[in-house]
């Protein structure tokens, strides 16, 4: 339950072991070939002939990454069909108990999780800034392709002991801050006009 893109290649290892395909064949059966891209994916290899980078390098259109999006707001459900159990989907998403009994509110099983107050948020995210936002509730789904992430919200140093402060914006540690700017665009979006 913290971020380390070994657990994720460890994974693809098993996964590969476990069905007796590479990791890209093995999605490509099970989800990407069922949502209908509008392009084939790609996705990159460690070395020519390699193996596939299973932490990350996933490439496709912004419309494909929003059907994976769309996939995850339905709970795994694409038509008739269901390509990922809901109860898989509520594990991916669930914060974490840690080993020291504290929850980890930021990442839970190879998503990224916000406890934000007005709902619980779950997102992919790219090194350079590549978002698949996924808001439950709102039933929003957004996509951002970018060239460059902010960086992570920190605790300012003059705020360190203002606990209100701490309390008001905690939901905001470990996210880059423009994530925070999309976040705000779509609940700005969808508040009732007055």
């Amino acid at each position: 339950f913290y971020y380390a893109s070994g657990n994720s290649q460890l994974l693809g290892f098993i996964l590969e072991n476990a069905t007796g395909m590479a990791v890209s064949d093995y999605f490509s059966k099970k989800i990407w070939g069922r949502i209908n891209p509008l392009q084939d994916a790609l996705w990159s290899l460690d070395t020519k002939d390699g193996m596939e980078k299973a932490f990350c390098c996933l490439y496709a259109t912004t419309h494909d990454y929003a059907k994976l999006g769309q996939l995850l707001l339905q709970q795994g459900v694409w038509g008739d069909d269901t390509l990922i159990q809901p109860s898989t989907l509520d594990a991916l998403f669930s914060f974490a108990t840690l080993a020291d009994g504290r929850t980890n509110f930021s990442y839970g099983m190879h998503f990224w999780l916000v406890n934000h107050p007005k709902e619980k948020i779950v997102y992919a995210r790219g090194i350079l800034g590549q978002y698949i936002i996924v808001f439950p509730s709102s039933k929003v789904v957004v996509v951002r392709t970018g060239h460059q992430r902010k960086d992570k919200f920190e605790i300012p140093s003059d705020k360190i002991n203002d606990k209100s402060f701490i309390e008001k914006n905690k939901y905001k540690i470990d996210h880059p801050l423009d994530l925070f700017e999309y976040v705000d665009l779509v609940f700005e979006h969808l508040q009732p006009e007055k």
